[in-house]
């Protein structure tokens, strides 16, 4: 999730697959420093639903994350304390069913070299352990990677050295990268 649009989003798409559940609960934490948090208990009561839902988001320190947790009402009252731990319980295994998927805070960066400087930018590139996207060869070579973002400025100091300052670099969309 990259915003709060596309998390309500998905939760209306869950809502909606899912009519006939008597409940559905979410949570979610959005932006680098986890600016928005929200936690909707769905119908049940206050406190039992969302906000165990996103004490595990939080517990396992994910960013950019929608968990929503849909019940069927089978005849038990679970009380209060049984909701929390149902709730809770069903969010920490849909992160773990679902996997974490580990995303760095990185920039797109695009350089255009001569085909003889080809050898020696994939040798830094790959020293570097720098993910290579796309390479394309046209009358020059275009390559296309993602760079840690603190990295950034040395990488680019890097790239024109070995290039002799006949690099054109240009740099391209920022923001987490599961590639890097």
């Amino acid at each position: 999730m990259h915003d709060e649009k596309e998390a309500l989003n998905f939760i209306n798409e869950v809502k909606d697959s899912l009519k006939d559940a008597n409940h559905h609960t979410y949570a979610y934490q959005i932006g680098k420093n986890n600016e928005i948090q929200r936690a909707n208990d769905g119908g049940e009561p206050a406190g039992t639903a969302g906000r165990p839902i996103l004490e595990i988001i939080k517990q396992e320190q994910l960013k950019d994350i929608v968990v929503v947790v849909s019940r069927y009402f089978g005849g038990i009252l679970l009380g209060a304390g049984g909701l929390v731990r149902a709730y809770g319980k069903a969010a920490h295994l849909a992160v773990l069913d679902g996997g974490i998927i580990e995303k760095t805070y990185g920039q797109k960066v695009f350089i255009t070299i001569d085909y003889h400087l080809l050898g020696k930018v994939q040798n830094y590139l790959s020293r570097e352990n720098v993910f290579i996207e796309k390479i394309l060869y046209s009358d020059k070579v275009r390559i296309i990677c993602l760079v840690v973002f603190e990295d950034l400025d040395h990488f680019v100091k890097e790239v024109q050295d070995i290039c002799h300052g006949t690099a054109d670099v240009s740099l391209g969309e920022l923001g987490y990268f599961s590639e890097i």
